[in-house]
């Protein structure tokens, strides 16, 4: 569960250093690119270059479907915890969360009332870390907000039980 600080640093200097070795390091300096421009495209920045050689960014789903389990509930109503660890909410420290959130569950016995696993993008990136308890979303989650939200449905539940 631990995050490591230097992680981010590191990354950067390897891209930098991986950057300097190469030969080309601008497009426009590539001959290939050059030669498409000379026999196809014929102008920088015409529609048909733009069109080509540009990439548009759109959201998608990655791996949503997919989870990681860590605790499985053994009761019939059971809470359903998922903490996502895409990589937005990744390094907003949400693996922190996940651990936190675990041993909090373990050290107060709700192991049989629990379902906890990890998930990947919840479409709410700018908002993380993000955490799903029985379909409600909290962003910019801490420990606090998800007891608080985790303890009122427990409470339900217990209710229930009692009724």
């Amino acid at each position: 569960y631990m995050f490591d600080e230097n992680a981010k640093k590191l990354r950067t200097k390897g891209l930098f250093d991986a950057d300097k070795i190469l030969q080309l390091h601008k497009s426009q300096d590539n001959p290939y690119i050059q030669q498409l421009y000379k026999n196809l495209l014929i102008e920088e920045g015409s529609k048909e270059a733009h069109k080509l050689l540009h990439t548009t960014y759109k959201n998608k789903k990655r791996i949503f479907e997919s989870e990681l389990s860590f605790i499985s509930g053994s009761n019939s109503q059971k809470l359903e915890i998922k903490v996502c660890i895409g990589t937005n909410c990744y390094l907003k420290r949400s693996q922190n969360l996940l651990g936190k959130l675990i041993d909090y569950v373990e050290e107060n016995s709700l192991e049989g009332l629990v379902d906890v696993s990890a998930t990947f993008c919840m479409e709410h990136c700018s908002e993380g870390p993000n955490v799903m308890i029985n379909g409600t979303h909290i962003k910019e989650c801490t420990i606090e907000k998800a007891v608080s939200v985790m303890n009122e449905y427990l409470k339900e539940i217990f209710q229930q039980v009692v009724d």
